[in-house]
């Protein structure tokens, strides 16, 4: 089951929604509170499961320029959510990601996604994101690449990328990118927030969209009716070979 590109916006305005309240809509729940990625890292052994995923191994590093700060693990929070059966979604927020003219902002954060073992037949077959918070005015420039990657962080699944600019016409808050389906990917971003000589950028934070393929009720009965047949023309071929 693929998602449309409707259904990942959805899905992330019931995140930006829920904010960091409790959340009662019956489409989406919140699984924690926002925590940074430094507790993360110092209380959970840098890992943590939503739903049926685990997220782990995550690494941040921040570079800045001119009137900018760099972002590190203790001003960069993550929250999880289930949004259905086959959406998990992360929502990421960020302190101080906010810059005058002749500034700028770059964040390179990589994590992993992998289901659990319980969830064999699962596979994620797409991830989306959104930003949120964003202005750039006059020269100013916020921009996430996103690149996919397989288990092994070497071969290239996917890329996309978000930006805003002062032209909001030019503006690509919002992008989708269907996989081949994998168990577990690693997730490698880059956020670039540049003033320019004349800006000014900001961003409040993003959301990463996992979306998973799940064989269908149908699927999954004629493959076991398949197994089911082929037990018995085996049993029956020893017995006619004994018989013989």
């Amino acid at each position: 089951m693929r998602t449309s590109h409707s259904l990942f916006v959805f899905a992330c305005t019931l995140v930006i929604l829920c904010g960091y309240t409790p959340c009662t809509h019956a489409g989406a729940t919140p699984l924690e509170q926002p925590i940074t990625l430094e507790k993360i890292r110092d209380r959970l052994n840098n890992e943590f499961v939503i739903g049926d995923k685990r997220f782990s191994n995550f690494s941040l590093h921040s570079e800045a320029t001119g009137g900018g700060l760099p972002l590190d693990e203790s001003s960069t929070f993550v929250q999880g959510f289930i949004i259905d059966n086959f959406i998990v979604a992360l929502q990421f927020t960020l302190a101080g990601a906010q810059i005058p003219p002749n500034s700028s902002i770059d964040l390179f954060l990589d994590y992993e996604v992998e289901f659990l073992p319980q969830y064999p037949d699962f596979f994620i077959v797409q991830t989306g994101q959104r930003l949120n918070g964003v202005s750039a005015l006059g020269t100013g420039l916020v921009r996430m690449d996103e690149t996919i990657l397989d288990s092994t962080g070497t071969n290239v699944l996917g890329t996309s990328y978000t930006s805003r600019v002062d032209d909001q016409s030019q503006d690509r808050l919002t992008d989708v990118t269907d996989i081949t389906p994998q168990r577990s990917i690693v997730e490698s971003l880059h956020l670039q927030i540049d003033a320019g000589p004349q800006g000014v950028a900001a961003i409040s934070g993003f959301v990463q969209v996992f979306t998973q393929e799940i064989p269908e009720p149908t699927t999954m009965c004629l493959l076991a009716a398949g197994i089911m047949h082929l037990r018995r023309r085996r049993r029956s071929a020893r017995q006619t070979h004994v018989a013989a």
